[in-house]
């Protein structure tokens, strides 16, 4: 009888030993789960504070107190100028890559007065809501040398540089001799404003 009860404990034994492991087993794999959860959310939240970051940084934007400083340079010999103007209307409520796209548009299309100064490109040299700095490249032109060429049979005054129009005058092309006509085809030379002029009196009708 001994006997059979010392079997008997050692079977209870061995199932209380085995339903102990089991037990283990599946808290440690579900304490294993809840770490990986933890670990996925923490990863998620540090994406989210990322993203949020980023979009942050996207929306800074110029407003009414944004200083708006120009820097002048001059392409041939570097000397530079920088002096605070007014913030132009359509750039408030701007952000980098919108106040990019217009200077991108100002290239192609710079005001009359930078034309004048021998305007070559612009571009962002720095950007915050508190400043704003662009840079305008020239190179300056003179003002004592002209070019005339023939466009859509009428003259037409051009600075040193032969892209920025000085004037478009009314004189027709056919009008004029035909040593004129010639100089007009890769740009007739002329030297002074007062040279000029006296061409354009004599050639106006």
């Amino acid at each position: 009888m001994q006997t059979f009860y010392r079997i008997c404990f050692v079977c209870c034994l061995c199932a209380v030993c085995f339903c102990a492991g089991i037990a283990s087993v599946f808290l440690m794999l579900r304490s294993e789960g809840y770490t990986i959860a933890e670990k996925k959310q923490l990863r998620n939240e540090k994406i989210f504070a990322t993203e949020t970051n980023e979009v942050g940084f996207q929306q800074k934007t110029a407003d009414l107190n944004t200083k708006y400083y120009v820097r002048s340079i001059n392409a041939l010999t570097n000397e530079e100028t920088i002096q605070e103007e007014t913030l132009p209307q359509i750039l408030i409520g701007s952000d980098r890559q919108g106040i990019e796209s217009f200077i991108t548009e100002y290239n192609k299309a710079p005001s009359l007065e930078d034309k004048e100064k021998g305007f070559v490109n612009a571009q962002l040299n720095e950007f915050s809501p508190e400043k704003i700095i662009v840079e305008k490249f020239y190179k300056p032109l003179d003002d004592e040398i002209f070019y005339l060429k023939a466009e859509e049979n009428c003259v037409v005054v051009y600075y040193s540089d032969l892209s920025t129009v000085y004037m478009y005058t009314d004189i027709i092309v056919d009008t004029l001799s035909e040593e004129t006509r010639l100089e007009l085809v890769e740009g007739k030379r002329i030297v002074t404003l007062d040279s000029l002029y006296s061409f354009l009196e004599s050639n106006t009708s």
